[in-house]
């Protein structure tokens, strides 16, 4: 595996295997309308999973596909990003697969989707902190796999952080070798004082959430124990938290409410040179695109007095069925301004989505075309209507939009249909809940190199964090 294309491999595994199935996976990798590099890479990424294997093509599933693909970055031969252990390969090969119908259905669009870990069960939750005394690390995973039945899976795995990690690892941490839930009382001050240090070494804005959630597991088991005394009566024991913690909760609440609002009011007069610069950054991408993709090789061009030299190089020459449109500027810096224009929209349609309907990151990203809906008034005027899913707050919001909201959804639309059609039926990965939704019409999703993905959340706010550093050289206030 030292040789990243072996000349002709592909061709001669082909003719050797008579296969009419492997026949039709390089026919279909053709048909792509990816570059000859990536098809040709596409080719000898499957080619190399089975004679690795040893194995049919028929043989081929996902999950040998995805260890192949994890062995090969391992071993540093992913070829999109050389060196970057956070790539896969077989990225073209595996969105071909799918397409074609070889793999079951139900696979995700995409391996680095396949890649990501979905929810972990309550012991590898609880086995994240490294417990000494097994039989207390068997009571939390009892625990909290009873109280599982009624949390979602953000819930729960917080509340095992809690007490598993926040509680009785810092305890054994502080009193090496105690053996049940009776903890004497210097050990608690000194765990409350652990506890108001987050591990980076800053202060812990607020520690009840921690204590409720140990008060609570000593209530409960209390309270389980009267009813099923063989399982729980053995760990009843006084609960440490004192009634006084809990004195002034209220008004903690209300600071860390006031720090909040305090934080919106700080930014809000940023807002509108955020709004400015994601527009005007579009606009000269979209000139910029239009202008260089009519310019010669070596051409030089002007867009808003800046000036770049239109670029034809063998990379351009390789990936000449992706259409690539590359200048170079005024400090040698070569832009992929299809890619940039591209990333420019996706970044000024999520800031004005965001400010003009006052969602929040996550239920902006989880918004689909069904989510548009239309009002007739009495009068006969119609309105558009933005239907916001149930999220953080459990209820469905319906927001009349504005006509600038309206014009942005119509520009996300229109975006996809000029692209592709239609606006794809697919999946998304919840970072919270850590599983794959049902295939839908996501407003936000994009085609990168490969395969159309819905962008993640962590994907929007690192999007909105570099708009952020780019503005924070000539306003320091937004580096703050």
């Amino acid at each position: 595996m030292s040789c990243l294309h072996p000349t002709g491999f592909p061709r001669l595994f082909q003719l050797a295997q008579h296969d009419l199935d492997l026949d039709a996976y390089f026919t279909a990798v053709e048909q792509t309308a990816a570059s000859a590099y990536l098809k040709a890479t596409a080719l000898i990424d499957v080619v190399r999973a089975l004679s690795i294997f040893g194995i049919r093509f028929a043989e081929l599933t996902p999950s040998a596909l995805l260890q192949y693909s994890w062995e090969a970055r391992s071993n540093g031969l992913v070829v999109y990003h050389r060196g970057d252990r956070s790539s896969f390969a077989a990225k073209l090969a595996w969105v071909v697969l799918v397409e074609m119908g070889h793999f079951p259905a139900g696979t995700p669009p995409t391996i680095r989707a396949a890649g990501q870990r979905g929810q972990l069960t309550v012991t590898e939750l609880v086995d994240q902190y490294p417990i000494s005394n097994q039989l207390v690390r068997q009571l939390l995973i009892d625990y909290v796999t009873r109280r599982a039945l009624a949390l979602d899976y953000s819930t729960l795995r917080n509340m095992a952080r809690m007490i598993a990690g926040l509680f009785w690892y810092k305890i054994e941490q502080l009193a090496p070798g105690i053996e049940d839930l009776h903890i004497p009382t210097h050990v608690y001050d000194r765990w409350l004082v652990a506890i108001r240090l987050r591990q980076d070494g800053r202060e812990r804005l607020s520690v009840d959430p921690i204590l409720l959630a140990v008060r609570s597991m000593y209530l409960d088991l209390h309270t389980w124990s009267a009813s099923e005394p063989e399982r729980w009566a053995h760990w009843v024991a006084p609960c440490p938290i004192r009634p006084g913690e809990f004195a002034e909760a209220g008004k903690r609440e209300r600071r860390r409410l006031e720090r909040t609002h305090q934080r919106t009011r700080a930014r809000q007069p940023l807002l509108p040179i955020l709004v400015a610069h994601v527009a005007g950054r579009l606009a000269h991408l979209r000139q910029l695109l239009a202008t260089a993709a009519a310019a010669e090789p070596g051409q030089q061009i002007t867009v808003d007095a800046r000036v770049y030299e239109r670029t034809w190089t063998g990379y351009d020459q390789q990936h000449r069925a992706d259409d690539p449109v590359r200048v170079r500027d005024t400090t040698g810096e070569i832009i992929n301004v299809r890619l940039a224009e591209d990333n420019a929209f996706w970044d000024w349609a999520l800031t004005e989505v965001l400010r003009l309907s006052g969602a929040r990151i996550e239920e902006a990203l989880e918004l689909t075309q069904l989510s548009i809906r239309k009002y007739l008034r009495p009068n006969g005027e119609a309105i558009g209507l933005l239907v916001i899913a149930p999220s953080k707050t459990e209820r469905e919001r319906v927001i009349p939009m504005s006509a600038e909201l309206f014009a942005v959804i119509a520009a996300i639309i229109r975006r996809h249909h000029d692209t592709v059609g239609t606006i794809p039926v697919l999946p998304r990965y919840d970072s919270n809940e850590k599983v794959h939704t049902d295939p839908m019409p996501f407003l936000f999703q994009r085609k990168l190199r490969q395969a159309r993905a819905v962008i993640g959340q962590h994907q929007a706010v690192d999007m909105l964090r570099q708009r952020c550093q780019d503005l924070a050289v000539t306003h320091p206030e937004f580096g703050q």
